[in-house]
C-alpha cells in the first residue's frame, strides 16, 4: 500500500476495531502518516512502525520467510502511549527484529538519507546510463547492478514516499549535488590527490557500517 493512502486506510478500519486494539503500519514515511491520523483521531489506537527490510521486489510471491528476522524496526510512538508501543515493540521483537524509538521528523530525516534518495539516486542512474543499457553489448557488470538495484522498485510505491518527505529528500539531492561538484572539480583541475583522498575517506567511513 502506498503510504499516501495509509491514514485513509486506518479511518476506514476504526469503526470497526475493538475499544483496545492497537493499530501500526510499515510505512516508509512516519510524519505525514502520524499527523494524518492524529487529526482524525488523536492516534488513539495507533503507533507508527517502519521495518527497515525489504527489497526492490513486491507482491506476495516475493515473501521470503525470515524476511525481519535480525534486522530493525523504528517505531514512532505519540507521547503518553507508553503502553501501545510495548505492544507493537513486543510484536516486532517475536519477529526477530531489533527496535529503535525515534519521533517521526527524526526517523524521516535519517531515513530520507538512508533509503529515500538512494532510491532516487538509482532511479538516476539508470535513466543516465540509458544508452547503454538499451544497447545490450554485455558490458554491464555486477558493480552497475548492485548500485542500481533498488531502481527496480515500484513507480507508485516511491512516488508517494519521495512527495510526503519532500522537504528532506530535496535537501539531500543538494547536498548530494554539491559532493558530485566537488569530485568534478578535483576531475577538471587533474587533481590527483584531492580525488584519492576524497576516494579513501568515503571508503573508511563504508568500512564501518
Amino acid at each position: 500500500m502506498p503510504v499516501d493512502m495509509i491514514a485513509g486506510a486506518y479511518r476506514e478500519i476504526k469503526p470497526n476495531l475493538k475499544k483496545h486494539a492497537v493499530v501500526t503500519d510499515m510505512g516508509s514515511v512516519k510524519k505525514a502518516v502520524v499527523d494524518g491520523i492524529q487529526r482524525f483521531d488523536g492516534c488513539e489506537s495507533f503507533i507508527g512502525s517502519h521495518p527497515m527490510v525489504g527489497s526492490e521486489r513486491t507482491g506476495v510471491k516475493n515473501m521470503r520467510p525470515f524476511l525481519y528476522a535480525g534486522g530493525t524496526c523504528v517505531i514512532t510512538p505519540r507521547p503518553g502511549k507508553e503502553k501501545n508501543r510495548l505492544i507493537v515493540e513486543a510484536f516486532w521483537r517475536a519477529l526477530g527484529m531489533k527496535t529503535v524509538t525515534m519521533t517521526p521528523q527524526a526517523h524521516d530525516a535519517a531515513v530520507s538519507l538512508i533509503s529515500h534518495f538512494p532510491h532516487l539516486n538509482g532511479f538516476a542512474l539508470i535513466k543516465t546510463a540509458e544508452p547503454v543499457i538499451r544497447s545490450k553489448k554485455g558490458v554491464i557488470g555486477p558493480g552497475f547492478r548492485d548500485a542500481t538495484r533498488i531502481a527496480a522498485s515500484s513507480g507508485e510505491i516511491w512516488s508517494a514516499i519521495t512527495l510526503l518527505n519532500k522537504k528532506e529528500v530535496v535537501k539531500n539531492i543538494r547536498a548530494f549535488t554539491g559532493e558530485l561538484k566537488k569530485l568534478e572539480g578535483y576531475i577538471i583541475k587533474n587533481d590527483r590527490a584531492s580525488l584519492m583522498k576524497y576516494m579513501n575517506r568515503a571508503a573508511g567511513l563504508r568500512k564501518t557500517m
